[in-house]
């Protein structure tokens, strides 16, 4: 019969949010990156290797986008083209209204007049 203090305690859940956080990943993950492995690893990556590895994340944000909701991954490149169309309007009306009020005589006449009506 073993005694009480050989008992095998449970292994704790990770993903159970009252688990207290094991201090031994948090050390290895800060020192993963320091010193020599941490400059070779940014001269590594390049431009190059970014844009090559860039199309696969996004590839699979979208097939899991696509699978949890079509109608809204559908529906999201279409807003996304009325804001755009939509600033850009904005930025046309905003270049006229600067281009009538900057063209022609003085500014300050002009802005009294709208300012008194």
């Amino acid at each position: 019969m073993p005694s009480a203090g050989a008992q095998e305690q449970p292994t704790p859940d990770p993903s159970d949010p009252s688990t207290p956080p094991d201090p031994t990943a948090a050390r290895t993950e800060e020192y993963l990156y320091r010193g020599e492995s941490r400059l070779q690893a940014c001269a590594q990556l390049t431009t190059g290797t970014m844009t090559r590895r860039l199309p696969a994340p996004v590839l699979r944000s979208l097939k899991t986008a696509w699978h949890v909701d079509r109608g809204a991954t559908a529906g999201l490149p279409a807003c996304q083209a009325g804001t755009g169309v939509l600033a850009a309007l904005g930025l046309l009306a905003a270049t006229g209204t600067i281009t009538a009020l900057f063209s022609s005589g003085d500014i300050t006449e002009r802005l009294a007049c709208c300012r008194s009506s």
